[in-house]
Order: structure tokens, then C-alpha cells, then sequence
């Protein structure tokens, strides 16, 4: 399993994964989640800390289930992360919502 603080779609992975009710709820659930960030990401915190509990924690639930790819494609190599690389990475990341916008 890879966590990366990058995207990870379903799309292209299988024949017919497109139409899935797995990727569709993924889009729709993401989509929902657009309409409700605000644009400018200094406005990002306070919307954040205005969430209920419950709400934190399904935006948090959108945004890992966006990073984990357990899609393993025949023919390649898994590269183990170093903490120092992923640290940099999520550093990076944190101007920007995951996938989000």
C-alpha cells in the first residue's frame, strides 16, 4: 500500500471503473466537498475549525480515501518512502488541499 499526499483515482485502472458506483460516489462526494471550500486557501483553517466534529472528520475521511492507492500494477517496483521524503512531501502538500481544488 502507498500513502502519498497526491491523488490517487480509480480511473483507467479497470474496464469499465469509470461508471462504478465506487468512482461515482467518489465524484460526487468530491464535488460536494468543492462546492463547500472556500477559494481562497487563508480562508481554509477557519473554515475547518467552523466544522462540526462529524464534518472534520468525513472531510478528513475524503481527503485520505484521495491519497491511498492500493492499486498494484503487474510490472512495476514498490519504492519504500523515507520518513524525510514523506515529511517534504506533506510540507509541499499543505498549501494545498488534498486534491480538493
Amino acid at each position: 500500500m502507498e500513502i502519498v499526499p497526491k491523488c490517487a483515482t480509480l480511473s483507467g485502472n479497470a474496464p469499465g471503473i469509470d461508471e462504478s458506483v465506487a468512482e461515482k460516489q467518489i465524484g460526487e462526494r468530491h464535488a460536494a466537498w468543492c462546492k463547500r471550500l472556500p477559494d481562497e486557501a487563508e480562508s481554509l483553517w477557519t473554515f475547518i475549525h467552523e466544522l462540526s466534529d462529524a464534518e472534520r472528520l468525513e472531510l478528513l475521511a475524503h481527503c485520505v480515501s484521495l491519497t491511498v492507492n492500493a492499486v498494484r500494477v503487474r510490472g512495476t517496483v514498490e519504492v519504500v518512502q523515507s520518513p524525510r521524503r514523506i515529511e517534504k512531501s506533506l510540507e509541499k502538500s499543505a498549501t494545498t488541499p488534498c486534491g480538493i481544488r
